[in-house]
């Protein structure tokens, strides 16, 4: 781990990574999908996400109720992420 990175946010890079590699089979890879594409699934998964915390007010940490709500936050920061970096890319590509 980068000594400068906080360990909250590099666990949570782990978390991304473990899910774009469990996912890898549903989406084509990210730098050949349009920005209007990405932009639907990331509101779709932020959707998902509010649901979800809707329904689990109050849930405790360390239980599958949170590791689920884990997982699909980490669902919402990889869509964001892909965004990110096909945005960093066209830009570096002038």
């Amino acid at each position: 781990m980068a000594s400068d990175m906080r360990q909250e946010v590099f666990d949570f890079a782990l978390l991304m990574n473990q899910m774009l590699d469990r996912n890898m089979h549903r989406d084509p890879q990210w730098p050949e999908c349009s920005l209007l594409y990405l932009r639907t699934k990331l509101k779709r998964k932020v959707d998902q996400l509010d649901h979800r915390l809707h329904l689990k007010h109050g849930v405790k940490q360390g239980t599958p109720d949170a590791e689920r709500l884990r997982e699909q936050a980490a669902h919402v920061a990889n869509y964001a992420m892909m965004i990110a970096d096909i945005l960093d890319e066209r830009d570096s590509n002038g």
